[in-house]
């Protein structure tokens, strides 16, 4: 995943939200633009319940973004998903060995009042310590779309995320980045999820 806009948690905030091995929003993304008629359902904050197990993942990610690349780079990586208590969101962890030993916690979390999800990432090889921001929006018809900004190369960039389950055992994740204020859309990465187990260990 790209290393997005960094915010980093207040020692207080982070304090409380480790005493219930949980984290809380840490901030607000540039909301999304109109969209259909989002999923306002009372079963809302488990839209991401689909994910919960573990997970083999395919990733096919432009070598060169924003550069008029057509070069891929393809790599394996593996995943799982908890949900979070009280009816939160989930967890992610997801590994690959594509950087050497490189960890990385995602959080979805759920805010009941807007009906919108909240994306946030840290991981051991940008930004050790930083809980970054990803991005921030809303399921409709059972996919998932957020957006968020991120600098590449010094040029600020949109970013658009995109989840969505195709079967019990089948999801894909895709991240794009519009410089040209979503007139256009360059997809530089795709995860294709096969689930391995049901359960996390």
């Amino acid at each position: 995943m790209s290393v997005l806009e960094s915010r980093r948690v207040r020692a207080s905030l982070l304090g409380a939200l480790l005493s219930v091995g949980s984290f809380c929003r840490i901030g607000d993304t540039q909301a999304a633009p109109p969209q259909p008629m989002r999923d306002d359902s009372a079963s809302a904050q488990h839209q991401f319940d689909f994910l919960i197990g573990d997970w083999k993942i395919t990733n096919h990610r432009l070598k060169a973004r924003l550069a008029h690349s057509s070069e891929w780079i393809d790599f394996e990586a593996t995943d799982s998903f908890h949900a979070l208590p009280g009816g939160l969101g989930t967890e992610e962890n997801f590994r690959t060995e594509h950087w050497p030993q490189y960890n990385a916690i995602g959080l979805h979390l759920f805010d009941p009042s807007e009906k919108k999800w909240f994306l946030y990432w840290a991981d051991n090889k940008n930004s050790p310590g930083v809980m970054q921001t990803l991005a921030t929006g809303f399921f409709s018809d059972g996919v998932g779309t957020f957006y968020g900004t991120d600098t590449v190369d010094g040029q600020p960039v949109i970013v658009r995320i995109i989840w969505k389950r195709i079967d019990a055992d089948h999801a894909r994740w895709e991240q794009a980045f519009s410089i040209d204020d979503r007139k256009s859309w360059e997809t530089n990465w795709t995860m294709d999820f096969v689930r391995t187990s049901s359960t996390v260990n």
